[in-house]
């Protein structure tokens, strides 16, 4: 009995042969999923745009069916506040609304010295780590 056992060439040469066979292949199923999904997605947003133009149209067909004047469904009047009820208090402005104001005008080189940090991330990092201190 006389057997052979294959070289790494000849391996190396059968699994590159089968790659390029598979890989058109793998790249076709690939895309026709892809495909498919945006496809998915469209059609369900369609079909619910459709169900809630349905659903205004049948709101807008049972409100002409059941009410006997359009003043009915108006909104009930509300009388306007009198000026000597209305809030005199000026608005509160939070304490970090002000920071917000004066972290957002330094630039990250400033906030890399006010933090003490020598590593370079985003301005968003070095602001979280100032207010975090």
């Amino acid at each position: 009995m006389n057997i052979t056992v294959p070289t790494t060439a000849q391996i190396a040469h059968s699994l590159e042969r089968g790659a390029r066979i598979a890989a058109p292949a793998i790249a076709l199923i690939i895309t026709s999923v892809v495909l498919l999904v945006e496809l998915a997605y469209e059609l369900g947003r369609f079909t619910g745009q459709a169900v809630h133009d349905r659903n205004d149209q049948l709101a807008a067909i049972w409100r002409n069916l059941w009410a006997a004047e359009p003043e009915a469904l108006a909104e009930p009047a509300v009388a306007p506040i009198p000026a000597s009820f209305a809030p005199v208090a000026p608005p509160i402005v939070h304490t970090l609304a002000l920071l917000a104001v004066q972290l957002e005008g330094c630039t990250a080189d400033e906030l890399r010295r006010v933090t003490g940090s020598r590593r370079r991330c985003s301005k968003a990092e070095l602001v979280a780590a100032y207010v975090a201190a």
